[in-house]
C-alpha cells in the first residue's frame, strides 16, 4: 500500500491571509485533529485508517466471499456519502466474473 502525503506550498500564502471561520489557523487545526482534540474527535477514526486497514483485509476478504456465494444481488441503500461513498468504492475497484449484481437504490430524497 502506498503512502499518501499532502502539500500545501502551493496554498500556504492564501491559507494564511483567509483563516478559517473557526478562527483556528490551518497548522492548529491540523494539529487538533492529530491529537484528537477537535470537535467531533470521536468520529475521527478515517485518520488512521490508511496504516490500520492492512489488519482487516483478511477478515473484508473472508466478508465479501461469503457474501457472493451466497448473494445473487447487493443492493446499497443510501444517500449523500452513504451512497457515494459505496457507489465510488464500487467504481474504481471494478467489478469482476464473480461478483454479484450490484443495485443502487435510495440515492435521493424524493
Amino acid at each position: 500500500m502506498s503512502s499518501l502525503s499532502l502539500t500545501t506550498s502551493y496554498v500556504d500564502a492564501y491559507l494564511s491571509l483567509h483563516p478559517t471561520h473557526s478562527g483556528l489557523s490551518v497548522q492548529d487545526a491540523h494539529k487538533a485533529l492529530q491529537n484528537r482534540t477537535c470537535q467531533g474527535a470521536d468520529y475521527l477514526g478515517w485518520i488512521d485508517l490508511p496504516s490500520t486497514i492492512r489488519a482487516n483485509i483478511a477478515d473484508i476478504q473472508e466478508t465479501a466471499e461469503r457474501l457472493r456465494a451466497i448473494s445473487d444481488v447487493l443492493i446499497v441503500c443510501g444517500i449523500g456519502g452513504s451512497y457515494l461513498g459505496a457507489r465510488a468504492i464500487i467504481e474504481a475497484l471494478g467489478s469482476s466474473e464473480n461478483t454479484c449484481e450490484i443495485v443502487f437504490l435510495g440515492n435521493h430524497l424524493s
